[in-house]
């Protein structure tokens, strides 16, 4: 299942919009843009207001505070029930990037959560499995994400006979829709969902949207150990990342929620 194209459409080209990095290089050209116009006087505010959000971002752990309630909303697994009957990861952002034919795949980027799948695999060897995820990585879209994970999961020494790849979706709705499709969740069945801390508030939401209970299992946390450490040093480029990342999520959840995608604005733990 997809989601209307106008209204995919439509998001990607908000988000481009608003994401800060665009953001803040689409008002610095605006601003200059003013200077030579007769709202001139406006031109220096929207360029000063830029100059205001750079240095607040390279200052200040904006991200940083954003992410910490997305991160910690759902505790990191230490006790995971005797019986499994799936395992359900979700691809997206990061994800594995091998060139097709690459012997040795990387994953780079999200290799906690391909670590985490493959030991759910070997201690639940008669579990269902399934990756979700199927943006295209090569520029015909012949090569997509599930065929890259295909071959990191093979390269770890996992029979990805057991795993069903979904390779259709764009987005993380239509992920957790799609392998639903696939996975065909009974009553009952107790399944675990591995994706990053910082993603799993909105992925739960979205679950739940679909009638699928699953059992959260965060990985590959953004935010320090402890709260503060080194949250002040001046980092231009990890700030905005970390701003970026979280205000997705954020601004996802709010979506889902409209959309009737999701039953929560802020999904939290049963």
């Amino acid at each position: 299942m997809q989601i209307p194209s106008l209204l995919y459409l439509v998001s990607k080209i908000f988000w481009r919009i608003i994401q800060p990095g665009d953001l803040l290089i689409l008002l610095l050209g605006l601003g200059f843009v003013l200077l030579f116009t007769r709202r001139n006087r406006l031109g220096i505010a929207v360029i000063a207001l830029s100059v205001l959000l750079v240095s607040s971002i390279a200052v200040l752990p904006i991200g940083h505070w954003l992410l910490v309630p997305l991160e910690r909303r759902f505790p990191y697994v230490t006790d995971m029930p005797a019986r499994v009957d799936g395992v359900i990861m979700l691809g997206g952002g990061g994800g594995p990037r091998p060139a097709p034919g690459r012997h040795h795949p990387g994953v780079e980027g999200r290799a906690q959560d391909f670590v985490v799948f493959a030991d759910l695999a070997r201690r639940y060897p008669g579990a269902k499995l399934v990756f979700a995820g199927g943006g295209p990585l090569s520029q015909d879209g012949a090569f997509r994400e599930a065929d890259a994970a295909r071959e990191a999961l093979n390269s770890m020494g996992i029979d990805t006979s057991r795993v069903t790849f979904e390779r259709e979706s764009r987005n993380t709705f239509e992920n957790v829709v799609n392998a639903r499709a696939l996975g065909h969740p009974a009553p009952g069945e107790i399944w675990a969902l591995v994706t990053p801390a910082f993603h799993m508030p909105r992925s739960v939401g979205l679950f739940r949207g679909q009638g699928w209970e699953v059992v959260p299992y965060p990985v590959d946390s953004q935010i320090d150990a402890a709260p503060g450490d080194d949250a002040f040093t001046v980092h231009f480029a990890r700030n905005l990342d970390q701003t970026s990342v979280a205000l997705k999520e954020w601004i996802g959840m709010l979506a889902n929620r409209w959309l009737g995608h999701s039953k929560s604005y802020f999904p939290a733990p049963r």
